[in-house]
């Protein structure tokens, strides 16, 4: 997937009312998500993703993540993105659901297996879900 393939997916799917707008919310999930990630991260990610992207998913310290609840998640979204928390939930929910589509099924579960429980509400079901026992 190209990056302009990325951001017409955002803009489409989040019924977004401009590339500024869809670049402006993928920026400020994708980095959020790089801090809470921390450095290293995208390494399965890279190989699928275009640069552009790999590059807003790369923690700019490299070092390890930091610790934060999908709550403090969208704060920061919302405070990086400059949008009212209802509208950040919808948009970060977007802006994960274009990189689901984009990368393999391994790396959707390594990138999972990374983040608490309750990041469950901010990706779509059918990638939360677990496999029964």
């Amino acid at each position: 997937m190209r990056f302009e393939e990325f951001l017409d997916a955002v803009e489409r799917r989040g019924r977004l009312a401009s590339r500024e707008e869809a670049l402006r919310v993928t920026r400020a999930t994708l980095e959020t998500l790089a801090h809470r990630l921390g450095g290293g991260a995208v390494c399965g990610l890279a190989g699928q993703l275009p640069s552009e992207i790999t590059q807003l998913l790369t923690h700019p310290s490299g070092e390890p993540g930091e610790a934060f609840g999908a709550d403090e998640f969208l704060r920061r979204v919302c405070e990086r993105a400059g949008a009212d928390r209802a509208q950040t939930e919808q948009h970060a929910q977007t802006v994960l659901a274009v990189l689901r589509a984009a990368v393999g099924p391994a790396e959707r579960s390594a990138l999972l297996a990374r983040l608490p429980t309750d990041y469950g509400r901010l990706f779509d079901d059918r990638w939360t879900r677990r496999p029964a026992p």
